[in-house]
C-alpha cells in the first residue's frame, strides 16, 4: 500500500510541476501578475506533496536522524513561507483590488519574520 501511495504522491508532484511551467508560460505570454502568483502558490502545494512523499519514505526506510529532520523542515518552512507570502498578493491580484505601498510593506515585513517553531 505504500508503494502506491509514493506513486500517487509522485505522479501529483509532477502535475504540479507541469502545472507550474503552464502559469509561467502563460505568465511570459500575457504578462498578468496574477500568473505569477498563481505559479507560486502551486509551489506550495508541490512542496506540501514533496515534504509528505520524502516523510512517508523516510518512514518506510526507517530514516529519522539530524539530517533528515533538517531537509523535511526545510521544505516545509519554505513551502510555508512562500504561501504567506504569495498568498494575500495573489487573492489581491485575482480579485483585481489595487493594493497600496503600505499594504505591500506590511505583507513583506510579515513574510521576513523569522518562523520560530
Amino acid at each position: 500500500m505504500l508503494h502506491i501511495t509514493l506513486i500517487l504522491y509522485l505522479l501529483s508532484l509532477v502535475a504540479a510541476s507541469a502545472s507550474i511551467t503552464g502559469a509561467v508560460v502563460f505568465y511570459f505570454r500575457f504578462r498578468n501578475t496574477a500568473l505569477f502568483y498563481y505559479a507560486l502558490m502551486l509551489g506550495v502545494v508541490a512542496l506540501l506533496l514533496l515534504h509528505r512523499m520524502t516523510e512517508l519514505y523516510c518512514d518506510a526506510m526507517n530514516l529519522r536522524g539530524g539530517a533528515i529532520q533538517l531537509i523535511l523542515a526545510s521544505i516545509e518552512h519554505a513551502a510555508f513561507i512562500t504561501g504567506m507570502f504569495a498568498g494575500p498578493l495573489f487573492m489581491h491580484r485575482l480579485l483585481g483590488i489595487r493594493l497600496s505601498v503600505v499594504r505591500t510593506r506590511i505583507y513583506m515585513a510579515i513574510t521576513k519574520k523569522p518562523v520560530h517553531e
